[in-house]
């Protein structure tokens, strides 16, 4: 976990919804009639309610953490007038809601779910703002044990968990830069600090001005090896703090290991060219760096971001990525695949559709305004995108070892339509996406790749959340003719038996209703 980052769109107000690690309980967020929050808890298969929090004053949920064992979770109700939220903890099976801690900023859990780091901030309080970082039990058991204290205007703590091990990455952020150096990469920082559970503390790189910015996280490749991006490059060092590799990046550009973190794909430019920027793939283990193709990159000349997004396909033996030729909010681009042994590059399609994204680097990701416009399907080398045929756009399938694609289904007339773009989600060789004005499908794809497509749902669905093994996602859903409504309902799509239920919350009523939609 990297801790708290801001949301966007309908997930802002006071609805995230998270599914437990055993893929039987969702947990979502709600607004009384009262205009207080509560959170609830059903369970999947029988649509009975498990839990549900009393009441609370608050503006929004902005965070669902489970435990490992499903048996409790963790929600962060933030408030936006008083730049803080309180981190509280529901009990499943003592049935009880109880606050952890409150004042907090950012927080992020430990690999075992079993100790949460948490960063204060007293903002204009007292004679000297200042910002604490502390660590605590999840069940509030243990007293809080202070790790860290710093002061002044510009303050922040940026921390993260190891998947590996139970020990945390830290360091403190003095202040954000200055007017003399207005590179986004200088932000002078206090030494990163490796720290044990126990709250032993070991330094790994000195203080410094340059590296990483506060916006990039700290990433674990192993339990030796850690990745530090920052704005315009990245190094990779040893855990007691050797350096192994610093590499150039294109600002805009995420670096993305790959599945077994062996791999660095990057977009940066040769010999510094900007109008020249390259897809680079590093190996760490012997070092070397590859070209693997053109790519695109805006983020210094137009003020924006909008870059190539790099996407691994699970075995991690090909790469996918676009690469935008006209720069508007909606148009179209090329597609490519890399196979990472061969070292061949396919160039898929010249009339992908491109719409306009934003880099989410707490979670090495990116977002647009629908769940990206092309993905690998789950345990396959297969890609899904959306291409513009001129007639219209069509959600469309590559076999980039066989180089073959195949139509899906069209998802709306052209890029001109008036409604919202159609959000795609996957499952193994299973696709569900809407149709543009037109409800929700769902596509099997069978074993000989042909597809069966039937619609099943007379809505727009969005903002979806993906279970862990992807059999099924929740999203939310809107009325067709009022794309901006708000307080409609969740939905729950269950890839494996078809089946698709409506967890609905009356604006009257603070009992859910559920039905089945389709069996």
């Amino acid at each position: 976990s990297y801790g708290y980052y801001p949301l966007t769109g309908l997930c802002r107000s006071i609805r995230p919804r998270q599914v437990s690690p055993d893929d039987n309980l969702l947990a979502y967020g709600y607004r009384l009639e009262s205009g207080n929050l509560g959170l609830r808890v059903l369970e999947i298969d029988s649509t009975e309610r498990i839990y549900a929090t009393p009441e609370f004053d608050g503006k929004s949920i902005r965070r669902i953490d489970w435990s490992l064992d499903s048996q409790s979770l963790l929600f962060f109700n933030y408030h936006i007038r008083n730049k803080t939220g309180s981190v509280s903890r529901v009990d499943l099976i003592e049935k009880t809601t109880s606050e952890l801690i409150s004042g907090v900023t950012s927080y992020a859990v430990s690999r075992d779910g079993g100790l949460l780091s948490v960063a204060t901030n007293s903002f204009d309080t007292g004679p000297v703002p200042s910002a604490d970082l502390k660590l605590l039990d999840t069940t509030g058991q243990v007293d809080q044990l202070l790790i860290d204290t710093i002061s002044g205007e510009d303050r922040l703590f940026t921390f993260a968990w190891s998947p590996l091990t139970n020990e945390m990455l830290y360091q403190a952020r003095y202040h954000f830069g200055g007017d003399e150096n207005d590179d986004p990469g200088n932000y002078p920082a206090g030494p990163l600090v490796l720290m044990r559970a126990d709250g032993q503390r070991s330094s790994i790189l000195a203080e410094n001005d340059r590296f990483p910015a506060p916006w990039l996280p700290y990433f674990w490749l192993n339990e030796q090896l850690i990745l530090l991006p920052r704005a315009g490059s990245f190094m990779v060092l040893t855990r007691d703090g050797r350096v192994l590799f610093e590499q150039s990046m294109s600002t805009g550009s995420l670096v993305v290991p790959s599945p077994d973190h062996t791999l660095l794909a990057y977009v940066d430019f040769v010999d510094g060219d900007r109008s020249d920027p390259q897809v680079y793939i590093l190996d760490i283990e012997t070092g070397s760096i590859h070209s693997a193709g053109p790519a695109s990159d805006l983020w210094k000349e137009y003020g924006s971001n909008d870059t190539s997004i790099l996407r691994w396909s699970d075995d991690g033996a090909m790469l996918a990525w676009n690469r935008t030729t006209s720069y508007e909010e909606i148009s179209v681009g090329e597609l490519y695949v890399h196979d990472v042994d061969t070292h061949g590059t396919e160039l898929i399609t010249s009339d992908f559709l491109h719409i306009s994204t934003r880099i989410e680097p707490n979670n090495q990701s990116s977002y647009g305004d629908f769940d990206g416009s092309f993905s690998w399907l789950q345990g396959e080398t297969l890609l899904e995108y959306i291409v513009d045929t001129g007639a219209g756009l069509e959600l469309t399938l590559a076999d980039p070892i066989e180089q073959t694609t195949q139509t899906i289904g069209m998802i709306a007339p052209g890029l001109d339509t008036a409604c919202r773009y159609a959000r795609v989600w996957r499952s193994r060789k299973q696709v569900l996406w809407n149709r543009c004005g037109d409800g929700v499908y769902y596509s099997r794809i069978g074993v000989d790749q042909e597809v069966s497509s039937d619609k099943v749902y007379e809505r727009d669905l969005s903002y979806p959340r993906q279970s862990k093994n992807h059999e099924f996602v929740v999203a939310q859903s809107l009325v067709l003719s009022k794309p901006l409504g708000r307080d409609q309902y969740w939905v729950v799509f269950d890839f494996v038996v078809g089946k698709m239920l409506k967890v609905e919350i009356p604006p009257q009523h603070a009992q859910p209703v559920l039905m089945t939609l389709l069996q």
